[in-house]
C-alpha cells in the first residue's frame, strides 16, 4: 500500500470511528492511478448526475473550465 492509500485508509477508519456511514469523493475521469487508490480502499464509482453537475459549477465559478469528473463512493462498514 503506499503512502496515499495509506493515508485514506487512516481517514476512513477516523471517519467511522466518529460515526460517518458514507464517504463520497470527486476524482477526474483520467486520473487513473486515484481510482485505483480509491478502489483498492473500497471505494466504488457512482452515477451521481446531482453531484457531478454541483462539482462543475463549483470548478466554473473557480477556474474557468470543467474537466469531466467521476464521483466515488465508499460505504463505511
Amino acid at each position: 500500500m503506499g503512502v496515499g492509500s495509506e493515508l485514506l485508509s487512516i481517514a476512513l477508519h477516523k471517519a467511522k470511528l466518529k460515526g460517518v456511514t458514507e464517504v463520497f469523493g470527486n476524482i477526474a475521469h483520467d486520473n487513473e492511478a486515484s481510482l485505483r487508490m480509491c478502489e483498492a480502499v473500497g471505494f466504488k464509482v457512482v452515477d451521481r448526475p446531482d453531484l457531478i453537475a454541483k462539482i462543475h459549477e463549483d470548478y466554473l465559478k473557480r477556474v474557468g473550465y470543467v474537466r469531466r469528473q467521476v464521483i466515488v463512493k465508499n460505504s463505511i462498514e
